[in-house]
C-alpha cells in the first residue's frame, strides 16, 4: 500500500502543478502575443517552434534511461548523472553546429538566427535541468518537479510582465526565456547535489557505449512520436491550406489537454514500474494492469461527456467562427481516449527493457499514419485526418495488446475492457435520445458519467478495487 500512497501522492502533485502552470502559460503567450503583434510574435513563434524540432537531439533518451537505471539501483545516481551530463555537453555542442548549419543553407535573416540561437540556448539549459529532474523522478520525488515547473512559469511571467514594461524588444523576450531556463538549471542541480546525488564526473567508454546501445531506441521512439503528433498538421497544409490547418490545430490542442492526465501519472508509475521489474516481477504485471483497467475506466467518461459538450466548449474556447473544428474535436477526443492505454503501454516496454519493440510499432504507427493521411485527407481534409489520428491509435493499441500478452502480462478481458464499454454503451443510449429532444447539454453529460459510473462501479470493482478507492481517498 506504501506504492500506491507514493503514486497517489505523486500524481496529484503533479496534477495540481500542472494546472497552476498552465494558467501562468495561458496569460504570458496571450500578453507576448498581443505586445509583439503579429509579425513580432511569428518571429518568436517560429524560432520557438523551429528550435523545438531539434530538442530531442540534447538527450536521445538518456532522460529515460537514467530514470529506469536509477529507479532500479539508486546507488548509480552520481554515476549516471556525471556522465550524462558530459554526454549532453556533446550532444549540445551538435545540436547547435546542425542548428547554426540549417540556418545558414536556408538563408534566414539575421535578426531570426539571432532569435534563432538564443532559443537553442535555452532547449539547451532545459536538457540539463530535465537530467536533474530525472534523478527526481528514479528517487520518485515529484514534488521537486512540480516546485521547479511553477517556479520557471511564475518567473517567465514575470519577466513577461518586465518586458512589457520596460518594452522589450523580441530579442528582450528571448532573453527572458534564457534566463528562466539558466534558473531552472540552477535550482534544479542545488536540490539535486543537496537531496540526492553528486555527479560523478568520467569518461568511462564502455559505460557510455553501453548507455547509448540501449538508449537509442528510446531516442528514436520520441523522434517517431513527435513525427506522429506534427505531421497530419503539415500534410493537411499542403493538400487543404491553412483554413483547415486552424480548425484542425484548434481541435487537436482541445483533445490533447485530455492526455494530460495519463502523461503525469505514467511519469510516477514509470520509476516504480521500473524497480518492480527487476526485483517483483509478480508486482510488476500488477501494476501495468491496474494502470491500464484505471486508466481505461476513466478515459472513456471523459471522451463521453467531452463529445456530448463539445459544441459549447469549442464556442466558448476559440468562438463561434471555430465551429467547423467540432467534428474533428469530437473524433480525436476518442484517440485521446485510447491513448491513455498505449501510455501505459509505453511505459511498460521501456520499464521491462523491450524499448527496440516500442520503437518499432512507433514507425509502424508512423508509416501507417502517413498512409492514411493520404487516402482521407483529399477528400474528408481535416476530419478525415482526425478519424486516421483514431484507426493509428487503435493499431497501437493492438498491436501492444499482442506483443504484452505474448509476453505474459495479462489482462482480464472481461473486467478490463468489457465492463466500461458497456457502461459507455448504458450512458450512450440514454445520453443519445436526451440529446434529440434538446436536452440541456450539461445535465445531459453529468447524467451520461452517473450512469457509466454505476455500471462500472457495481461490475468492474471487486472487494479489492473498494479497498484501494478507501486507503486512497482515506489520505
Amino acid at each position: 500500500m506504501n506504492t500506491i500512497k507514493r503514486i497517489t501522492k505523486n500524481t496529484a502533485v503533479m496534477l495540481g502543478a500542472n494546472l497552476i502552470s498552465k494558467i501562468f502559460t495561458f496569460f504570458y503567450l496571450m500578453y507576448i502575443a498581443r505586445f509583439l503583434g503579429a509579425e513580432g510574435y511569428g518571429l518568436f513563434s517560429f524560432a520557438f517552434g523551429f528550435t523545438g524540432i531539434f530538442i530531442i537531439f540534447t538527450d536521445l533518451g538518456l532522460e529515460t534511461l537514467a530514470v529506469r537505471e536509477v529507479a532500479r539501483d539508486r546507488r548509480l545516481a552520481g554515476k549516471y548523472l556525471g556522465n550524462f551530463i558530459t554526454m549532453k555537453l556533446g550532444l549540445s555542442l551538435l545540436t547547435f553546429g546542425l542548428i547554426a548549419g540549417i540556418c545558414g543553407v536556408l538563408h534566414y535573416s539575421p535578426a531570426s538566427v539571432r532569435i534563432i540561437y538564443l532559443m537553442t540556448l535555452h532547449i539547451v539549459l532545459r536538457a540539463f535541468s530535465n537530467l536533474f529532474y530525472s534523478i527526481f523522478k528514479a528517487y520518485e520525488r515529484m514534488e521537486f518537479i512540480s516546485i521547479g515547473a511553477l517556479l520557471g512559469n511564475g518567473l517567465t511571467l514575470l519577466g513577461v510582465g518586465l518586458a512589457i514594461w520596460q518594452k522589450f524588444s523580441v530579442m528582450g523576450i528571448a532573453w527572458i526565456y534564457v534566463a528562466v531556463s539558466a534558473v531552472d538549471v540552477l535550482f534544479a542541480g542545488w536540490i539535486c547535489l543537496w537531496k540526492f546525488a553528486r555527479p560523478k564526473f568520467e569518461a568511462d567508454w564502455p559505460f557510455w557505449k553501453s548507455s547509448v546501445a540501449k538508449a537509442w531506441p528510446i531516442g528514436a521512439m520520441t523522434i517517431f512520436t513527435m513525427i506522429y503528433f506534427r505531421i497530419d498538421t503539415v500534410m493537411i497544409d499542403m493538400m487543404k491550406g491553412n483554413p483547415h490547418v486552424g480548425l484542425y490545430g484548434a481541435a487537436y490542442r482541445l483533445a490533447e489537454v485530455m492526455t494530460i492526465i495519463p502523461s503525469i501519472f505514467m511519469v510516477s508509475v514509470f520509476p516504480v514500474l521500473s524497480s518492480f521489474y527487476q526485483v517483483a516481477n509478480d508486482s510488476f504485471k500488477r501494476a501495468y494492469a491496474l494502470s491500464t483497467r484505471y486508466l481505461f475506466y476513466l478515459a472513456l467518461p471523459i471522451a463521453l461527456a467531452g463529445t456530448i459538450l463539445a459544441r459549447p466548449i469549442v464556442a466558448l474556447v476559440y468562438g463561434k467562427e471555430y465551429m467547423d473544428a467540432v467534428p474533428a474535436f469530437q473524433i480525436l477526443l476518442w484517440a485521446s481516449a485510447i491513448m491513455f492505454v498505449t501510455m501505459v503501454q509505453g511505459t511498460t516496454f521501456v520499464a521491462s527493457n523491450k524499448q527496440l519493440v516500442n520503437m518499432v510499432l512507433s514507425a509502424l504507427s508512423v508509416a501507417l499514419n502517413i498512409g492514411l493521411n493520404l487516402l482521407v485527407i483529399p477528400r474528408y481534409s481535416y476530419v478525415g485526418a482526425s478519424m486516421a489520428t483514431v484507426v493509428t491509435e487503435l493499431f497501437g493499441l493492438l498491436t501492444g495488446l499482442y506483443f504484452l500478452n505474448r509476453w505474459g502480462f495479462k489482462l482480464r478481458f472481461a473486467q478490463t475492457w468489457l465492463v466500461p464499454l458497456a457502461g459507455l454503451l448504458a450512458a450512450g443510449a440514454i445520453a443519445a435520445p436526451l440529446l434529440m429532444w434538446k436536452v440541456n447539454a450539461v445535465g445531459v453529460a453529468v447524467l451520461a458519467c452517473l450512469v457509466y459510473s454505476g455500471v462500472v462501479f457495481s461490475l468492474g470493482f471487486k472487494r479489492e478495487d473498494r479497498q484501494l478507492l478507501k486507503f486512497v481517498f482515506s489520505r
